[in-house]
């Protein structure tokens, strides 16, 4: 059991590097972003708009690039089913928005969500990891808590902003975000 928590463990670190880099600045940038623009519900949707446009097309490079590394290098295809399942980490990043949610301030909902899928987690790791072969549940289980986390908050921004395409300004972020990378 010890060596497929290892394997695991593997998996989601290299995972996590390709979201680090997918995030680029942008929770640090969107969250002071967001905030400035708070009160102003038609800037707020343009902001929330561009930085997401922005996060889409970096996430999709940096999942690109996750998913030809796995196949390349030998060590990754020996364990492909783990490496693809913790990938999905990666392509989730498509919709994580946490920074707007901390940007509007809105501390209790993040919160209470968090919490309900830390508990939903925790009761499917009882129920379904029970032998050292369940161990892809067990991944399996910590990439359904981001995803669920992820698209609770993309249902509930509607309710603070409208996603829209026209007359973006993509490029007026690109610097600060760069540089906070």
């Amino acid at each position: 059991m010890q060596n497929d928590i290892g394997q695991i463990e593997a998996a989601k670190n290299l995972t996590q590097y390709f979201v680090v880099l997918s995030f680029l600045g942008i929770p640090t940038y969107g969250l002071r972003e967001i905030s400035k623009n708070r009160n102003d519900k038609d800037a707020l949707s343009k902001v929330y708009s561009e930085l997401m446009v922005i996060n889409f097309l970096s996430t999709a490079v940096f999942s690109l690039l996750y998913f030809v590394l796995i196949f390349a290098v030998p060590q990754y295809r020996q364990n492909i089913l783990l490496y693809l399942i913790s990938g999905i980490s990666i392509l989730l990043n498509f919709f994580n928005n946490t920074w707007f949610f901390e940007g509007v301030e809105e501390f209790k909902f993040t919160s209470l969500r968090n919490l309900l899928f830390k508990i939903v987690s925790f009761v499917l790791l009882i129920i379904l990891v029970r032998s050292q072969e369940d161990y892809i549940w067990y991944l399996v289980i910590t990439v359904f808590g981001t995803a669920g986390n992820y698209f609770i908050n993309i249902l509930y921004s509607r309710k603070n902003v409208r996603f829209i395409l026209k007359g973006l300004d993509r490029n007026k972020h690109l610097h600060p975000i760069l540089v906070l990378v």
